[in-house]
Formats: C-alpha cells, structure tokens, sequence
C-alpha cells in the first residue's frame, strides 16, 4: 500500500486523494454556488457524513454474509471497507434534500459532487503519487500457506506466485480468502 507518514499518522494514497477532492469541493462550492456560509457550511458537512455512512453502509449490504458473523465489525469505520457509488448516491440524495430551497444551487452541488468524485476515481486509478507496486525479485521471507506449513518465498523463484495478503480483522477479506481456487499443475498462465 502505498502511504505518506504525517509524524505517527500513516495516510494512504487513495486517502490522501479523498481529502484533497473534498477540500477542492469545498473552494469549488464556495467560489460557485452562492450560498451562504450557514447554508454552505451545513451542506457540505452533512455531505461529508453522509458519504461516508453511506459508503459503509452500502459496502456492508454488498457483503452482509461476511458481516453475519461479527455484525459489530460495521462499526469499525476506520477500517477499510468503503463502496464509492453508495457514497456518491447518498451525497446526492443528502444535496437534493437540504438545498432543496435553492434549486439551481442544488443542481451546482449535484455537479460538483459528481466532479470530484470523478476526480477522485481517475486519480485512484491512475496514482500519480503512487510508487512502483510490482517486485522484480521475491524477498527472503517465510510465509505460511494455507495448511500452516512454512514456505521460503525464494525456494518458488522461476513458479507463479499469488501472495495473498489479507487482514484477519476484516470479514469480507476472510470470506475472499477462503473462497480462492487452490492452483493445480495445469493452470499454468491462466493465473
């Protein structure tokens, strides 16, 4: 994961992408939308908020099975587990209703929102700040693989390797882990 370290708080790139497109639709909405600061201020708190509830919530519909078994997880809101559409859908139903007053404010919003979401998705997508995920050459590290059994990652050099690195804390995360297919001889390039 690519990450910038701020002192002891580690904020990641897609992070870090979110906090400046919401500060750039705060300078947006307040150089465009002519509202006033009670009404402004308001609005794009109340977005924030609900973006992010609605994120989680539509994340945690999306994989209800995995949340079945520690329904308390959904709480855990600084863990990773946020679906962006959701999101998006809940800042525009939230604008709608509170500039609801001010259409053609309402309708600046709705634009505004939608622009930097889609800013944000195009710099997801694209990293700009982010590094070189892709190794050249595997570590010298011992891992478990799924029986248990120790496994040296440069005994596999010249193999097809998938390290799948997931979070113990996380349901839908377990619930991916398990349902990988095992590799056979024959698969070959196919993974």
């Amino acid at each position: 994961m690519d990450a910038f370290a701020l002192g002891p708080v580690l904020i990641s790139v897609p992070r870090l992408y979110a906090i400046g497109c919401a500060l750039l639709l705060l300078l947006a909405a307040w150089l465009l939308l002519g509202l006033s600061t009670g009404t402004r201020v308001r609005w794009f708190n109340g977005l924030i908020l609900t973006w992010l509830v609605g994120a989680r919530l539509g994340y945690v519909a999306m994989n209800l099975d995995a949340y079945a078994a520690a329904p308390l997880d959904v709480l855990k809101l600084w863990q990773p587990g946020f679906h962006g559409i959701w999101g998006l859908l809940a800042a525009l139903i939230w604008t709608a209703w509170s500039l609801r007053e001010h259409l053609l404010s309402m309708i600046g919003a709705m634009a505004l929102t939608i622009g930097t979401s889609a800013l944000w998705l195009v710099l997801v997508t694209l990293v700009p700040l982010g590094g070189d995920m892709g190794i050249r050459e595997l570590p010298d590290v011992t891992l478990e693989n799924l029986d248990g059994e120790p496994v040296n990652l440069q005994s596999l050099r010249g193999e097809l390797v998938v390290v799948n690195l997931w979070a113990t804390w996380c349901p839908p995360a377990c619930a991916r882990c398990r349902c990988w297919p095992r590799p056979t001889p024959g698969m070959g390039s196919r993974w």
